[in-house]
């Protein structure tokens, strides 16, 4: 056989072996990727089932805050109507006496000397400040509630400022004190 008779005959061997060694090597090449993605595959189920996992946690959070919230809102409103019935009941204990104390202070005003009869009057006006004291505790309960219409009314502040001046006066004069209200128009 001469040298290209053994040429031909080897050239498709090698052709062959080689040929051979690229489809090894790319079923190789293949399995190996395959397997990367059956890997990646199984890590991304895990990673699936650990978002489910941290969802449904996320979840029973957002249910337990909230159930959370329900009861303090359920709470707070036994605490509201609480304060309201205590609010209601209290001004009409306290009311009841303060009423007395009006009628019996009319009534001893008739025998109290014309001197004293400033006493009478500051009575009278204290228990009426104390009397709107628990009317504005009543219509802040009722403001609270949205039960409350309020209406503008007009107040003449000269006699409000007064007023509260002539409340002190009985305890400042008895510690030596002087309280007076000198109204804008200058009339005493």
């Amino acid at each position: 056989m001469s040298v290209s008779g053994t040429l031909l005959a080897v050239v498709p061997t090698v052709f062959l072996l080689g040929a051979c060694a690229y489809l090894f090597w790319e079923r190789t090449r293949i399995a190996r990727e395959a397997e990367a993605m059956r890997k990646r595959h199984r890590n991304g189920e895990a990673e699936v089932r650990q978002l489910k996992k941290e969802r449904d946690a996320m979840k029973a959070e957002r249910d337990r805050a909230l159930a959370e919230q329900m009861a303090a809102v359920a709470s707070l409103e036994v605490a509201e109507q609480a304060k309201s019935t205590f609010l209601a009941s209290m001004s009409h204990e306290i009311r009841t006496p303060l009423n007395c104390i009006m009628g019996l202070t009319e009534v001893i005003a008739e025998d109290v000397p014309e001197e004293d009869q400033d006493m009478v009057v500051y009575i009278k006006s204290s228990v009426s400040t104390l009397l709107g004291i628990v009317e504005n505790v009543l219509n802040y309960a009722k403001f609270e509630a949205g039960n409350l219409e309020i209406r503008p009314e007009s107040v003449n502040l000269n006699e409000l400022v007064s007023g509260t001046v002539g409340l002190f006066l009985p305890e400042c004069e008895r510690k030596g004190l002087r309280i007076r209200f000198v109204p804008p128009d200058g009339k005493v």
